[in-house]
């Protein structure tokens, strides 16, 4: 198996979102303008109404400025913490949101289904040895398992994917759906749901992206990689960079940023977007077309989510923390390690090692 292959197996693993064509060689940590569309043009990223968490003045995050971690007193006196409850005791190792409050999670054994607050074991899916999966839904409602094993030889190409549909009671392979896509060989990686679009690739092939509207197709990267679907844009998280799916293919970031393991976007409706790097120890702010750095106080930072208006909760190893314009909040309930935070509804759940505990979103501002 490939350096990469293995690469992104444990990218999955901490997670739980084409090849490539001579007409596309982005290269890597190009200053290359973002697509009408893209996030990252300084056009396109308008400045917040309110300000953000406390900066650190150079491009790594400064812990100077925020030198307590989150624990039960450190949220100030008069702030109002988010209070969540556990709901799940086991690992989880991917999640995915149906018609709300349909959700499920995966635990690396099964999948769990949840109507609200009621939960029921679906029966377990049948996977090759190996196999390192993600959880979606499809739009038909029903959960879907996509991914791949490693093959019978470490030779590129000769993985076993997995696209496994729940239908009639149990996981069933469906390879029809993929169309093109379908052939018996070769990994298998993107991110599929309700919102437009649905992204489907095989490495050293192409990206189907599936829209409502219609399919086309993209470039693939020459390994797997994982796409995460934010504000009705996908985004590719490398090892080292995050490039953005626009109308000619996946292309760095405008302006573009060298990152050291990003493990999660979100786009705020307002324009601006977050990155939480783990290894680097920090969370990441691209507003009014420039970086900045925002001292964590979860550490191994490896989700981020909207909270409200101008706020976001980051998760990581030691739990959760919730940063707006005044400094952060530690939410009560909460223990690490987390790697999952996703909207059902309303309300927000996290998931990780430590389980999965579900408090609700603050309301919107008027």
């Amino acid at each position: 198996m490939s350096a990469g292959t293995v690469r992104f197996l444990t990218l999955v693993a901490l997670a739980v979102g084409c090849a490539k064509q001579a007409e596309f060689q982005p290269p890597a940590g190009a200053e290359a303008r973002a697509e009408p569309g893209q996030v990252a043009t300084p056009e396109r990223v308008p400045t917040p109404a309110a300000s953000g968490p406390p900066l650190a003045s150079s491009g790594a995050p400064s812990n100077q400025q925020s030198p307590r971690r989150c624990s039960p007193d450190a949220t100030p006196p008069g702030a109002l913490a988010l209070t969540f409850t556990k709901i799940h005791s086991g690992p989880v190792l991917s999640a995915a949101v149906g018609t709300p409050p349909r959700a499920a999670i995966w635990t690396g054994q099964g999948v769990i289904l949840f109507e609200g607050t009621k939960a029921s074991e679906l029966p377990a899916p049948h996977l090759p040895p190996g196999a390192s999966v993600e959880l979606f839904f499809g739009r038909d409602n029903q959960p879907r398992l996509l991914g791949f094993a490693p093959g019978a030889s470490a030779t590129s190409g000769q993985e076993i994917p997995v696209y496994l549909r729940f239908r009639h009671g149990a996981f069933r392979p469906e390879p029809s759906e993929l169309g093109p896509l379908g052939a018996p060989r070769g990994a298998l990686y993107g991110v599929l749901g309700f919102a437009d679009p649905e992204v489907v690739c095989r490495p050293r092939q192409f990206c189907l992206v599936k829209r409502t509207t219609g399919w086309r197709r993209a470039p693939a990267y020459d390994e797997p990689v994982r796409l995460v679907l934010r504000g009705g844009q996908v985004f590719a998280l490398h090892a080292d960079r995050i490039e953005q799916l626009g109308e000619r293919g996946f292309a760095p970031l405008a302006p573009a940023r060298a990152f050291v393991h990003p493990s999660d976007v979100w786009l705020a409706a307002h324009g601006e977007l977050w990155v939480v790097d783990g290894s680097a120890d920090g969370v990441f702010r691209l507003s009014g077309g420039r970086w900045e750095a925002v001292a964590s106080p979860v550490t191994e930072p490896r989700a981020v989510i909207g909270s409200s208006d101008h706020a976001v909760l980051v998760v990581g190893a030691s739990g959760a923390a919730e940063l707006d314009g005044t400094g952060f909040r530690c939410p009560s309930g909460v223990e690490g390690p987390l790697h999952l935070a996703l909207q059902v509804g309303d309300d927000l759940w996290l998931a990780g090692a430590s389980g999965l505990y579900v408090g609700p979103l603050r309301p919107a501002t008027r």
